[in-house]
């Protein structure tokens, strides 16, 4: 496994906190310089600002990298936050994710759930279906392959967010996606780099998923019911 945060030259605070934050006894990361709107060029059939696509071209990149290796790589961004038991959490659910995995999400976000919930498959392991976010990602060279092919095609049409335009790979069932159920990692609060909005801080939960007795249920957040 390789881990790496991707951050900008121009985001040291953000890098700062994310290192103060990380948790203790997980691998080491390496910093990855992500690539600003002012250096990348944006085609002509991407209609919207050019940070969504600079952002596209920082996971292509890193997919790309993936995909012509033999590891795994565990990509965070530099707001990604971690729950105070993360390092255990993780061995936990590695222990308990199918073996097929190509891609895992730590911290997904759901969309239109009412049409494609997530389904639990056990405990604490989802299949997701149409979701955004991708502040800790794990991919293998396979299905980086696979998430580098999908940014690339052109033209996205009324898609223009690179997470929602991976979500859409994940609606296709040969693709082995999985999650928590409880999210292990949210997003600090803060001014967006893509939607210039200062943001709160996110963890994601709440969502509708079919669990494992068929029912639709919405997912709790143990960490803060239990105060």
């Amino acid at each position: 496994m390789k881990v790496y945060v991707l951050n900008t030259d121009a985001a040291a605070e953000r890098l700062e906190r994310f290192t103060a934050d990380y948790p203790a006894g997980f691998p080491a990361f390496t910093r990855r310089r992500a690539k600003t709107p002012e250096e990348v060029t944006v085609p002509e059939w991407f209609k919207y600002p050019a940070a969504y696509y600079a952002n596209a071209v920082n996971f292509i990149e890193m997919f790309d990298e993936c995909a012509a290796g033999t590891e795994p790589f565990l990509i965070f961004e530099d707001d990604c936050i971690f729950r105070p038991d993360f390092v255990e959490k993780f061995e936990n659910f590695m222990a308990k994710v199918p073996a097929d995995w190509e891609y895992i999400n730590f911290g997904p976000g759901h969309l239109q759930q009412n049409l494609y919930p997530p389904v639990q498959i056990s405990e604490n392991v989802i299949r997701p279906r149409y979701t955004f976010a991708t502040h800790a990602i794990y991919v293998t060279p396979a299905g980086a392959k696979k998430c580098s092919d999908q940014l690339k095609k052109e033209p996205w049409g009324c898609v223009h967010i690179p997470d929602h335009q991976l979500g859409l790979l994940f609606l296709d069932p040969s693709f082995k996606v999985y999650a928590p159920l409880v999210t292990l990692c949210g997003q600090r609060a803060g001014l967006s780099s893509l939607t210039k909005r200062e943001e709160p801080e996110k963890w994601l939960m709440g969502f509708k998923y079919r669990a494992l007795d068929g029912k639709v249920k919405v997912s709790e957040d143990p960490y803060f019911s239990e105060g």
